[in-house]
């Protein structure tokens, strides 16, 4: 950490730790070289955008095309019944991004002028292999096959379904800035958090907590509480379902600050602070 302040984020790419980092991945059989490192470049991504609750949520495009699923629910959804809402979301969850066959942290950061900041990171599963004396584990996203898509080639950046988020109000002021781990479930976990605060009117804390339900092929996996009413329309609708003993960290780890609240998921040890 002392070098990464001194030197900058250019440490490992031109910096001291760039040959170590080449000569380790070289030793474990890889092929990454000096110019890979010294040709990377943060990238700016267009900014997917679409309406809930009377809000405008803003995200970046992601494999499971969360924005695009938010999109894509009916416009009448906070009049609904909770049993047809499920079905409405269920089938959103599956029409605009089937889920695909880690180790992943998100910070959710908002200041008193309302400035936010959402950093979502990951190591995929982590690749086992680590910088001599340093402490720092490689991660392996080529290891992982949802990541890689039929486009992906040498010098193409690899996507993700990571998806930091923030919600805009009516009046242009910031009600919610969020993020997820989860690979493939984020969305899941992201869309039900936004229901809960901006349509069901929950604190941030209880919409990250309830039961959520995730979607695979035409089976809805539920989590021990969830309404069973909701469970009753979705299977007569045709979906199979699969109750989940306990809450699981397969539904997701949600950040998240804004209206109602800060809250971290417990299903994986979050923490929300309000300062």
């Amino acid at each position: 950490m002392a070098a990464l302040a001194a030197e900058g984020p250019g440490l490992f790419h031109t910096g001291s730790y760039a040959p170590l980092l080449v000569e380790t991945v070289r030793a474990a059989g890889g092929v990454l070289g000096p110019r890979d490192l010294a040709d990377y470049r943060v990238l700016e991504t267009p900014v997917d955008r679409a309406t809930l609750a009377g809000h405008q949520v803003r995200a970046r495009h992601d494999l499971n095309r969360t924005v695009d699923t938010i999109a894509a629910l009916p416009r009448d959804l906070a009049v609904l019944p909770r049993p047809a809402r499920a079905v409405a979301v269920a089938a959103a969850l599956r029409d605009r991004g089937r889920q695909k066959i880690g180790d992943t942290t998100n910070v959710s950061v908002v200041d008193r002028d309302g400035n936010a900041c959402v950093i979502t990171t990951t190591m995929g599963l982590g690749a086992a292999v680590w910088l001599p004396g340093l402490g720092v584990n490689l991660n392996s996203m080529l290891g992982e096959g949802e990541l890689i898509t039929e486009d992906l080639g040498p010098g193409v950046r690899m996507s993700s379904n990571m998806c930091p988020l923030v919600v805009i109000d009516d009046e242009g002021a910031l009600a919610v800035a969020a993020g997820s781990a989860g690979a493939s479930r984020i969305r899941t976990a992201l869309v039900d958090t936004l229901l809960g605060v901006l349509v069901d009117g929950v604190d941030m804390p209880t919409a990250i907590a309830r039961p959520r339900f995730h979607v695979v092929d035409d089976t809805v996996h539920a989590e021990p509480g969830y309404p069973r009413d909701e469970l009753a329309a979705l299977a007569v609708a045709g979906w199979r379902i699969n109750e989940w003993p306990e809450l699981n960290h397969y539904f997701g780890g949600v950040t998240a600050v804004g209206v109602g609240g800060a809250a971290g998921d417990p299903r994986r040890d979050g923490v929300g602070l309000l300062l």
